[in-house]
Formats: C-alpha cells, structure tokens, sequence
C-alpha cells in the first residue's frame, strides 16, 4: 500500500493480511529502517472497490496485557505476542476489541 500525498516522498507500507475463522486481520508491517519498532494492525473487510479496516481499541488491548492473556506492554502499548494468539483471542473473545464507530476506508478510483 502506498499513499501519494507528497509526490515528491511517496510512502509505502508493507501489509501482511491473515485469516481468521470469520474474518480478515491486517499487520501494518514496520519498516526495516525505521527507529520505532511497532507494528498496527486490525480488522479488515475487503470489497470490489474499497477496503474497510478497523483498529483495536486501546482499553481492550490494555486489558488483555494485564491479565496475560497476550504478551506486550502498556506503555507504550505495544502487543508482541505472535499473531495467531492475537487472532485467537479477539476471535474468541466476548469483549470488544475494536472502535467500530470510527473504520478506516481505502477507496480504490481507478481500475
């Protein structure tokens, strides 16, 4: 994924995107060269023209590093256990670990 808001920098991202039982889940990879070390990721939808991703909440995720249910820290929040717990549990979970009020859309305007 890439995003053209300064033509003269384009940022690129890497996304690892995984299956889960009932739906998709996205890791926004780090970049190799870059100081800070977190990682994002979340639920996503896929459609015919458009991406629909929302991101954890940060309560939930506090939440689940206190009880150990997932490995990371909270400051700064940062979950470090392997992807498919994280998958796992959220699946799993009763609890609401993502701000479906506020998704993210990629609108795709060409062919």
């Amino acid at each position: 994924m890439f995003f053209l808001e300064n033509n003269d920098n384009p940022e690129i991202f890497n996304i690892k995107i995984m299956k889960g039982k009932s739906w998709l889940y996205f890791n926004l990879l780090p970049e190799k060269n870059r100081a800070e070390n977190r990682f994002y990721w979340g639920k996503v939808k896929i459609e015919e023209n458009k991406i629909i991703a929302w991101h954890p909440s940060d309560n939930a995720c506090s939440k689940v590093i206190e009880e150990g249910k997932l490995l990371g820290t909270i400051e700064p929040q940062c979950l470090t256990d392997t992807a498919k717990n994280i998958i796992d549990l959220v699946a799993s979970s009763e609890n609401t670990f993502f701000q479906w009020e506020e998704p993210m859309f990629l609108i795709k305007l060409a062919k």
